[in-house]
C-alpha cells in the first residue's frame, strides 16, 4: 500500500478553521495522514531568525512566523477529534525531546522526525519507543550520516521509514536523483550491519518527502519502490505563509491517490501470460484479410 501524507505544516497560518477545512480536503482527496508540526515559539532559541527585525511575508519578523503558526497543546486534541470523523489519521513533527511525553500520550501510531534531526540519535530513541512507526526524513544529512541513522533505525524494535529528501524549498528538478533514492531503498530495507539482508524485529521501508513542484517526483519514487509519499498540501496556493505557495492542491492529490491506486493494481498482477480475452479477439481477427502465415 501507498501511504500519502499531506503534509498541512504552518499552511493553517494559526487558523484552525482553516486547518480543518485542509483536513477535509486531504481526506476527499485520498490522503491516509494529514500532518502538523508540533514546535512550541518559546522552545525557539535565538538564531538567524532573530537578527533580522524586518516584516516577513505577512508576519512582524520571522520569529513571529513560529508564534502565529504554532499548533497550541489543545489543539492537536481539536483536530485529532476532527481527523477521526474524517476517518483520516493525524500526524506531526516532533522537533525536540520535551515534546516526547506530550506527543506520545495523543493516540498515534507514527512519529515524524523533520531532516534537520537525522543525526539526533537520543530523540530518535526516545520516539521509538512510544510509538509502533517513526518516520525519519534524511534531508540535509550526508551519506555516511544516513548510513548511521538506518543503522540505528535497524537496531530499534519499532517499524520505521526512511525518507529520500532534498531540503530545497520548492526543490529544481535537477536536484532529484533517482540513484540515490535507490541508495535509500536499500539503507531502508536490508541492514548494512548485518550483510545488508533485511532484519527483524524492526521493519524498514522507503519513503520520499518531496519539495518539488508538482507530483511528477511523487510518482517516479512510487516506481521505485516509495511505499509512503509526503507533499506539502494546501487548498488555495494564495494563501500566505511561506509553503503554500510551492503546496499541491487537492487536485494534485487526487492524481497522485489515483496513480497510487492503478500503480499497486499494476504491480500486484503477476500474469506473465497473454490475457484470455486477447486469445478470445484473436480467433475473431485472425485471417480476416486472408491467411497472410
Amino acid at each position: 500500500m501507498i501511504n500519502l501524507i499531506a503534509e498541512i505544516g504552518g499552511n493553517h497560518d494559526g487558523n484552525i478553521n482553516l486547518a480543518k477545512d485542509m483536513i477535509d480536503a486531504a481526506a476527499q482527496n485520498g490522503a491516509n495522514y494529514v500532518k502538523f508540526q508540533s514546535w512550541r515559539e518559546k522552545d525557539l532559541r535565538h538564531g538567524p531568525w532573530d537578527e533580522d527585525d524586518a516584516p516577513f511575508l505577512h508576519y512582524k519578523n520571522k520569529r513571529d512566523f513560529y508564534k502565529t503558526s504554532e499548533l497550541l497543546d489543545e489543539q492537536h486534541h481539536e483536530l485529532i477529534d476532527h481527523c477521526k470523523k474524517q476517518n483520516i489519521k493525524f500526524l506531526t513533527t516532533c522537533f525536540n525531546r520535551g515534546r516526547v511525553d506530550f506527543l506520545s500520550k495523543l493516540g498515534l501510531d507514527s512519529i515524524k522526525i523533520a531532516g534537520c534531526d537525522a543525526t539526533s540519535e537520543s530523540m530518535i530513541k526516545d520516539l521509538s519507543q512510544v510509538f509502533d512507526r517513526v518516520i525519519v526524513s534524511t534531508g540535509m544529512a550526508s551519506n555516511e550520516e544516513i548510513t548511521t541513522l538506518a543503522k540505528q533505525l535497524h537496531k530499534l524494535e519499532t517499524d520505521f521509514v526512511l525518507m529520500h529528501c532534498v531540503s530545497m524549498y520548492p526543490t529544481p528538478i535537477n536536484k532529484v536523483s533517482l540513484p540515490r533514492m535507490d541508495y535509500i531503498k536499500k539503507l531502508a530495507i536490508e541492514n548494512p550491519d548485518n550483510n545488508w539482508e533485511v532484519s527483524a524485529p524492526s521493519q524498514g521501508e522507503f519513503g520520499i518527502s518531496d519539495h518539488s513542484l508538482g507530483v511528477n517526483v511523487a510518482i517516479a519514487a512510487a516506481t521505485r519502490g516509495a511505499t509512503w509519499i509526503e507533499k506539502h498540501f494546501t487548498i488555495d496556493n494564495n494563501l500566505p505563509g511561506p509553503d503554500n505557495k510551492m503546496s499541491i492542491t487537492p487536485s494534485e492529490l487526487k492524481t497522485m491517490r489515483d496513480f497510487s491506486n492503478d500503480y499497486e493494481i499494476m504491480l500486484n498482477n503477476e500474469s506473465k501470460e497473454v490475457a484470455a480475452e486477447e486469445m478470445n479477439l484473436r480467433k475473431i481477427i485472425d485471417g480476416r484479410f486472408g491467411d497472410n502465415s
